[in-house]
């Protein structure tokens, strides 16, 4: 048999102004160990700049906007090393991914519902989620928004348990909605719904 030819599925949302609002890769294509889960990028404001920053050469598994969790039941959905209690980052075989199962409804201009299935490195599925994504675009106010829902189900016998380094002593905890922005967000402000400021160190 020949070799295999793998081409990464995406849908692609259009800008009103023209060009690419943002790109959804549903079937991301490469090493598990730093590509894992399906993600958004790049993602422009209605003026064309781009706020994501995909695979920095730091970080190569960082990716966009994407929802992920350092450790689940001790399973990497993160990608790169794993931190380890008392011994720090390590390469461990413990990748898991966040797999596309399917579409709920079809995927329109205003957004998607989406099936997708979290898988161990041994094949077992630890959790299925249901993802709902909304885009409202209004371009005569210069503003659009995505809206992000998520519903997870433990799919073991047993408690489903999430971590982070941070729960096991690291000065730094992540997980959940991951968006990776450019540098030049480092001074900017983060709104949120009652309060403001800036954005953490």
């Amino acid at each position: 048999s020949g070799p295999v030819e793998r081409v990464e599925r995406s849908l692609e949302f259009p800008s009103p102004n023209g060009g690419l609002l943002c790109r959804y890769v549903y079937e991301p294509v490469g090493a598990v160990r730093d590509i894992v889960r399906p993600y958004f990028h790049p993602v422009r404001t209605l003026g064309g700049r781009e706020v994501t920053v995909f695979r920095p050469e730091d970080h190569p598994w960082h990716q966009g906007i994407s929802m992920t969790c350092t450790d689940v039941n001790g399973e990497n959905f993160w990608g790169g090393t794993t931190y380890v209690k008392h011994d720090g980052y390590r390469e461990i075989d413990n990748h898991g991914t966040i797999r596309h199962d399917g579409w709920d409804g079809t995927p329109h201009t205003d957004g998607f519902g989406e099936r997708l299935s979290w898988i161990a490195r041994d094949g077992r599925t630890v959790l299925t989620e249901r993802r709902q994504v909304g885009l409202v675009v209004r371009p005569a106010d210069g503003w659009w928004r995505m809206d992000l829902a998520f519903a997870l189900r433990n799919e073991l016998t047993i408690p489903a348990v999430f971590s982070s380094p941070g729960a096991k002593g690291r000065d730094s905890g992540y997980g959940g909605l991951f968006w990776r922005g450019h540098a030049s967000f480092v001074d900017g402000d983060i709104l949120l719904a009652g309060r403001d400021g800036p954005v953490p160190e």
